[in-house]
């Protein structure tokens, strides 16, 4: 958790989104990005397809709301963390138009897709009880 992309997090316990409060967000862990990206490569290595190479496939642990998100850390860190949401008609339009695609899908698409694929995706609570102590570090500045 970034002071870089949530500058108000480890300060005031804020965590701001550019997407309204009901917007699911979809929550990668790199390690599963990493896992993908290995199967791919030692699939192509053995010389048999994997369905990953050539692929556009979403690696996708989760979809939260920014409110699910910052009561699961709480819940976690046992620091209270609070959120807010930029306002209609904010600078931050642009970026919701830009995520509108990835967000406009079925979410059970995208884990269907990794499933198919035999690739193992982690929800934000065990990326959260794995992560626990950097978190909590985090948070405190």
């Amino acid at each position: 958790m970034s002071a870089k992309y949530w500058p108000r997090l480890a300060k005031e316990h804020v965590l701001f989104s550019a997407f309204g409060e009901s917007t699911l967000l979809p929550l990668t862990a790199p390690e599963d990005v990493a896992r993908a990206a290995l199967a791919a490569l030692e699939a192509s290595a053995a010389g048999r397809g994997s369905g990953l190479l050539d692929a556009i496939v979403p690696i996708v642990g989760d979809y939260l709301t920014i409110k699910q998100i910052a009561d699961d850390v709480s819940a976690t860190t046992g620091i209270e963390v609070e959120t807010e949401a930029a306002p209609e008609g904010d600078v931050h339009k642009d970026i919701r138009l830009a995520m509108h695609a990835l967000l406009a899908k079925e979410p059970e698409l995208y884990f269907n897709q990794a499933k198919e694929l035999g690739l193992k995706t982690t929800t934000f609570k065990e990326f959260l009880a794995e992560n626990k102590e950097a978190v909590k570090q985090a948070l405190q500045g």
